[in-house]
């Protein structure tokens, strides 16, 4: 039987995510050097991100991610287009999303013996991948700002942990590798893994 074209979509992104892309680590001009109202509980080898730019983006979510660096999040848009989920993502918002990257879904399909057809029949699909949304805009300078550790609730209804830990900003045990990705309805995090340690 032919494969349909969400299952071609999610493929490729597989493939890519095993070939060359990979999430990139922050560069120097994305930190800045913490400032006198960081909170006093913040380790001093807590990440200070960048702030936000003042123009406003013109792609929503959705878009922001299609071809993203070199399309890193190509996986995430074939799944979400599966799971019937970016019309919902394309709505006003604001969301935060915490966003696996190519090579984070790869790692997470090995990790747990599974295959894109796999992925893409199972009934948990969609929660999972709601359980990367926030229904709210919320950038690295403001999560940081938060009293962490942290629960945070996402579209799933789960809440996740969010905290620092060894200088790494972490949601559900995954490291942020690309903050503050501005979308006209909110935020895009990158993430290195796929969250699925959630309450």
């Amino acid at each position: 039987m032919a494969m349909s074209r969400f299952t071609l979509l999610l493929v490729c992104g597989l493939a890519l995510a095993a070939g060359t892309f990979a999430s990139r680590p922050l560069a120097e001009s994305d930190v800045l050097e913490l400032k006198a109202d960081t909170p006093a509980s913040a380790p001093e080898s807590a990440p200070e991100y960048a702030e936000s730019p003042e123009s406003a983006p013109e792609n929503t979510i959705p878009g922001t991610l299609v071809g993203y660096d070199g399309d890193i999040f190509s996986t995430l848009v074939a799944a979400a287009t599966a799971a019937d989920l970016v019309t919902a993502l394309d709505g006003d918002g604001p969301y935060t999303v915490f966003a696996p990257t190519n090579e984070a879904f790869a790692g997470y399909l090995a990790e747990n013996s599974l295959t894109a057809e796999d992925v893409l029949a199972s009934p948990e699909l969609k929660n999972i991948l709601l359980s990367h949304v926030v229904a709210s805009k919320f950038t690295a300078k403001d999560v940081l700002g938060l009293d962490l550790p942290t629960d945070v609730e996402t579209l799933s209804g789960a809440k996740v942990k969010v905290e620092l830990k060894d200088g790494k900003l972490l949601v559900a045990g995954n490291e942020v590798t690309l903050a503050d990705i501005m979308a006209a309805n909110g935020v895009i995090h990158g993430i290195d893994g796929v969250i699925t340690d959630t309450k």
